[in-house]
């Protein structure tokens, strides 16, 4: 079966590296995917050079928002915005696909069982190394769901069914502000994903995904303990169920 993909991409001033991101994306070769990116209100030539590419492209949906905000408010924007049924494959708009096999690859897997949500290893550019702390949790980890209190291992490249993202409280994507995260929003949506999924989680140990260490505008340079703060925000919050359907 080939699966519909959605490939979501949160972009914000990034001029620089946005063309190769698309570009990876669109360049996929498999016949039965989407792509679709929103930019947070760039000040760069960001979103002027998605609408030139989207002009040329079928696949490619590009959306700009009024107001710029945080990156899980943008991703569910996108989710929101992606087809029914569909697996969305989270890109950030500075980094790209490895090669055109990705979402080939990421078909076998959810063929190969009941998969609802996937997470993997990376490559760091310009370097090449792998990422050398990625790798699956522990089996009682996941049968005892314990995800919020293991450290955090559910890295690029993160996959996800629909229908399971839209199961989270948008309450769990805020501060107690009110206001959405301004910063560690893949683990605001992961660990419930995580937890609703319990043994239909997925580790993908082949490199899916290029982390673009160049990029010196990049959370982990400039928040990183702004991160730490939210991060224990998050493992605080109760945990979600395992999904028996």
């Amino acid at each position: 079966m080939n699966n519909h993909f959605t490939i979501a991409i949160d972009a914000c001033n990034q001029e620089k590296w946005i063309e190769r991101c698309v570009n990876t994306c669109l360049l996929q070769k498999y016949d039965n995917f989407e792509v679709i990116l929103v930019d947070a209100l760039s000040d760069d030539k960001t979103y002027e050079i998605c609408k030139d590419i989207e002009s040329k492209s079928d696949k490619f949906k590009v959306y700009q928002n009024e107001v710029r905000i945080p990156q899980i408010a943008n991703m569910v924007f996108l989710t929101k915005m992606s087809k029914e049924n569909t697996i969305v494959v989270s890109v950030d708009g500075d980094d790209w696909l490895p090669d055109v096999n990705v979402l080939s690859r990421l078909n076998d897997v959810y063929n190969s069982r009941e998969i609802l949500v996937t997470y993997g290893s990376y490559v760091c550019f310009p370097s090449g190394q792998r990422s050398d702390w990625a790798h699956k949790y522990p089996d009682h980890v996941i049968s005892h769901n314990m995800f919020r209190d293991y450290p955090w291992v559910a890295t690029h490249l993160r996959t996800y069914k629909r229908e399971l993202f839209l199961k989270i409280n948008e309450i769990d994507f805020k501060r107690e502000d009110g206001e959405w995260l301004d910063t560690t929003g893949d683990m605001a949506f992961m660990i419930p994903m995580l937890e609703m999924a319990g043994s239909r989680s997925e580790f993908i140990k082949d490199t899916m995904y290029v982390y673009n260490m160049a990029n010196d505008s990049a959370d982990s340079y400039l928040n990183r303990e702004r991160q730490l703060e939210l991060e224990k925000y998050i493992r605080s919050k109760p945990k979600y169920k395992y999904l028996d359907n």
